[in-house]
């Protein structure tokens, strides 16, 4: 028995007409990611860059992205970019080792609940 989620009325599932530059994206995208990864929207949303609460399709289109889980710092945030930039430049790893950076990130982090 099939079943449905609030998923399949917000996702991507062929038959739109696209032009021919989304469909070869989409096609790739299937080919490459695989089934697992949805395509939002019953149109795909072509992205082409972010830059603080925004972002920008490829036919220039501006969108305010309150959604995409960077609403709070903005994309392109200089300094989240100039934090990653340093941080892996050092050691790109999981916190599942012992590293300082993770200590210090940590007690900064509880001397804001104090």
């Amino acid at each position: 028995m099939a079943f449905s989620t609030i998923m399949d009325s917000n996702s991507y599932t062929g038959g739109e007409e696209l032009d021919p530059t989304t469909d070869a994206m989409v096609e790739k995208r299937r080919s490459t990611l695989g089934p697992s990864y949805r395509l939002f929207y019953n149109r795909p949303v072509h992205l082409v860059k972010g830059a603080g609460a925004h972002l920008y399709d490829a036919d220039g289109n501006k969108y305010l992205d309150a959604y995409n889980n960077v609403a709070s710092v903005g994309h392109c945030n200089p300094r989240v970019i100039e934090a990653v930039t340093r941080q892996m430049s050092e050691l790109n790893t999981h916190t599942r080792y012992l590293h300082g950076g993770i200590l210090d990130y940590s007690e900064q982090l509880l001397a804001t609940l104090l």
